[in-house]
């Protein structure tokens, strides 16, 4: 407790510092988009767990093994605004970054930078790039990630990254959710959700999952369950308006339950044969790894291809 006391009162003391600092550099610095950077050394840390909530924000995550919790690269105007809090506890790093829209700021209020280094600030001269962060997440430790995205394009590379737990929310925006490497560790939750977007998640063989759990509204989904290391799992799969699309390789077998629904349309290989409440593939008998999917869908369109 007095560590994770201290680490916090370090973190705000820093804060403070800098917004002084910017608001010192107001008077010459004009109102366009700039660039900042920071990184923060692992200490004590034996996990991660980071909590994204960003509006109008493009995010592109990846990995680094530089020996940082983590790092940034933050372009944004004067009129955004990117809070950050990290603190250790029970050897935890718990990381929790807010994204606000400048139609979010009070009114009379001009300018608000709140999003400053931790240490070793480098602010760069302004760009022309839209709102986005770039945050690197370290390769060593296992990450526990809770994103909640906005009205953006957002890329997602858990590449390299020990992933033990992810939840994705996202909302009006266009999402790619890739594995391109096999996940490490077991990933005990992977949960799901879509509103009016464009989610394309690629490589799910890859993220070591036990079970997933995808809700849709009026989105367009697809759900790629390829990858170099096969193994059994389930998946939960419930989608109102929109569509989803399944791409399964033939090394796996499938067994499919499915809610039907008058208005809904649902499509399977023509090697899927009903037994009861269950579809199964042909290869089901024979396959080494079996994944088991629970499909619901209200007026929305579900698919399944073999890839």
């Amino acid at each position: 407790m007095t560590q994770a006391l201290h680490q916090t009162a370090v973190f705000r003391s820093r804060l403070f510092a800098a917004s002084l600092l910017c608001l010192v550099c107001l008077s010459s610095v004009s109102f366009s988009q700039v660039v900042r950077r920071a990184a923060m050394p692992l200490t004590t840390e034996k996990s991660i767990a980071v909590q994204l909530e960003l509006g109008a924000i493009r995010l592109q995550l990846g990995s680094q093994n530089h020996g940082n919790a983590f790092e940034y690269e933050f372009h944004s105007t004067d009129t955004a605004a990117l809070t950050a809090e990290y603190v250790i506890r029970d050897q935890v790093g718990r990381l929790v970054l807010q994204h606000r829209s400048s139609s979010d700021e009070p009114k009379g209020r001009r300018v608000r930078f709140n999003w400053r280094s931790l240490f070793g600030d480098d602010e760069t001269r302004p760009t022309s790039q839209e709102n986005l962060l770039r945050l690197l997440l370290p390769t060593d430790i296992p990450v526990e990630l809770d994103f909640s995205v906005g009205a953006a394009s957002n890329e997602l590379d858990m590449s390299g990254l020990r992933v033990s737990s992810l939840t994705l929310s996202s909302g009006a925006c266009a999402t790619h959710l890739r594995f391109n490497a096999p996940n490490p560790i077991p990933m005990k939750r992977l949960q799901l959700s879509a509103g009016a977007s464009k989610l394309v998640v690629a490589g799910l063989s890859n993220a070591n999952f036990e079970e997933l759990d995808f809700n849709g509204g009026a989105s367009d989904v697809v759900l790629d369950f390829s990858g170099s290391e096969l193994r059994s799992s389930k998946a939960s799969i419930s989608i109102g308006a929109g569509s989803v699309k399944m791409l399964v390789p033939k090394e796996l077998g499938v067994k499919v339950k499915y809610a039907d629904n008058f208005f809904s349309s649902f499509k399977l290989p023509e090697d899927f044969m009903q037994d009861g409440e269950w579809f199964y593939s042909g290869n089901f008998s024979e396959a080494k790894h079996v994944l088991e999917l629970h499909i619901s869908s209200g007026v929305g369109s579900v698919r399944l291809r073999w890839k």
